[in-house]
């Protein structure tokens, strides 16, 4: 810290961290948020921006707020229907909650801004070597997730100052509010390169276990439709030939050791119902016969019946005997 200290406007935010170089549009619709922007906008267009612990709290007090919070300049408002304002802001630094004052028409605070050099005494081979490896990760971050287009990309991998490095970092990647309030309220570049470094591997980490679990759903999802299809397949063969399996058909009343062996498709599903229904309704059940009847056709003419039915009249091939 510098031991500069301000007294501006404070907006409390819920379920969002601004951090310097940050720059967002919110809403405000409580009426001390609202005379706070008021204010501003009658002074220098500076607020103090801090995230409420408990979002619950409609008139929060010091005790609800965060520690550490961000100074931002106030660039547009646009006032919305229902008493409510739409604020484009800018984060400049960060800086302390000291004294916090809501007995007003809108909450004040005094706060003490930190330094603005936090790096100054890093040696430069330290800091080169902290940009590196942050980039590494962040690299292997972006080819992995594919959150982060290429030329964002880009952009954030041409800055070369270590903290807004970072800061670029944890403003443009999807984390969670509060992760970027612990990088807020990190005390130094070491300890904000440690925090950056623990989220971004602690990411990769969920993606490699996100990438395992998918892979293996999809083997199980894969062999459940296999066995499905399996299955559906042998219900249709069944429903086909009228029984429980599909293998060789050796015709009823037919002495032969000569089996009729058929693979499974369309084609041989139409030729075992034919099959089976040509030995099931004439050899096994001869029409017009009544009880102890013997059919007048000899066998040999339903195995001449039953090549042309599967051949053709006029197709050369061997016989089938009985």
């Amino acid at each position: 810290m510098n031991g500069l200290i301000q007294t501006l406007p404070v907006v409390a935010l819920r379920g969002m961290t601004v951090l310097p170089d940050m720059v967002i549009h919110f809403d405000v619709s409580r009426e001390k948020s609202i005379k706070a922007i008021e204010r501003a906008m009658l002074q220098e267009q500076k607020v103090f921006l801090v995230m409420q612990q408990n979002n619950q709290a409609e008139d929060p007090g010091q005790e609800d707020l965060c520690r550490i919070g961000t100074i931002a300049t106030v660039k547009q408002v646009i006032k919305l229907p229902h008493n409510i304002l739409r604020v484009l802001a800018e984060g400049l630094e960060r800086a302390e909650l000291s004294r916090f004052d809501q007995a007003g028409e809108c909450l004040e605070a005094e706060v003490i801004c930190f330094e603005k050099d936090p790096d100054r005494d890093w040696d430069p081979g330290c800091l080169e070597a902290m940009s590196r490896s942050i980039l590494e990760i962040f690299h292997q971050y972006c080819r992995e997730s594919g959150k982060v287009g290429k030329e964002l990309e880009r952009q954030i991998s041409e800055t070369e100052e270590p903290e807004r490095l970072m800061r670029q970092m944890m403003i443009h990647l999807p984390l969670r509010y509060e992760d970027k309030q612990r990088f807020l309220e990190a005390e130094g570049l070491a300890g904000q390169y440690e925090l950056v470094s623990v989220l971004l591997n602690h990411e990769l980490e969920i993606m490699r276990f996100k990438r395992e679990l998918q892979q293996k759903v999809k083997k199980r999802v894969d062999k459940n439709q296999r066995e499905y299809f399996l299955r559906e397949q042998l219900r249709v063969i069944r429903e086909e030939l009228g029984e429980d399996v599909v293998p060789t058909i050796i015709p009823a009343g037919v002495k032969s050791t000569r089996r009729l062996s058929f693979m499974v498709s369309r084609d041989v599903i139409a030729a075992n119902c034919r099959i089976r229904s040509f030995f099931n309704v004439v050899i096994c059940f001869p029409p017009f016969l009544k009880d102890g009847q013997q059919p007048r056709v000899s066998k040999g003419y339903y195995m001449v019946e039953l090549r042309h039915r599967l051949y053709g009249r006029t197709a050369l091939l061997p016989e089938l005997t009985a």
